[in-house]
């Protein structure tokens, strides 16, 4: 088996809508962290903290102290204008197939909740897109798409398809690099030990 796992999912595709590029060969949450705690190697500790700390304003609205990080200003700024938006129309559109997410689709709405379900709207648009390229680009292969679980996808790997295989699905998950995934191969879901593949 053969597991692609995506880097800091929800924030890289954060940075897609408010139009922020993270540096290249840079974790997201290092580069976050550099942020956090002013400096520019961080421990694991630090680096553990830096992806709780990036969640929390993802999930739970957007700190002060941290809108003077480029990034959270920019999802701060964004948030506003969807809210906006969203009040003055009773609607907001879905960034990739433009479905409209009414008012009356939601409970105690506020901003970061707002937010939050129109990123898990991006983030299930994309990846239907994603595994529809996949699937026209290995229907060859025995390789099949078994899983997919947000920023996951297993597949039951055929060892004759190679490395021509992964190298298929790598390039169509990544997109250039703007999207790193993580390679994890093993003999079961539950064993699975990552992986180097250039």
């Amino acid at each position: 088996m053969i597991s692609f796992d995506y880097d800091a999912y929800h924030l890289r595709l954060l940075a897609v809508l408010v139009d922020y590029k993270f540096p290249d060969n840079v974790s997201v949450h290092e580069h976050l962290g550099e942020y956090y705690f002013q400096k520019s190697n961080l421990s694991e500790e630090e680096y553990q903290e830096s992806k709780s700390i990036s969640f929390r304003q993802l999930y739970g609205g957007i700190a002060t102290e941290y809108l003077v990080i480029p990034f959270f200003e920019k999802v701060h700024e964004y948030t506003k204008l969807l809210w906006e938006q969203f009040r003055e129309t009773g609607f907001i559109e879905t960034p990739l197939f433009s479905r409209k997410l009414f008012l009356n689709f939601f409970k105690d709405l506020n901003p970061a909740k707002l937010l939050n379900y129109f990123l898990q709207a991006f983030e299930t648009e994309r990846n239907m897109a994603v595994i529809h390229n996949v699937l026209q680009r290995t229907t060859a292969y025995e390789s099949k798409l078994i899983l997919y679980t947000y920023d996951s996808f297993l597949f039951d790997f055929h060892v004759k398809d190679g490395a021509e295989f992964i190298q298929i699905v790598k390039a169509e998950l990544e997109q250039q690099g703007k999207f790193p995934t993580k390679l994890e191969i093993g003999p079961t879901y539950q064993n699975m030990v990552e992986r180097n593949v250039n």
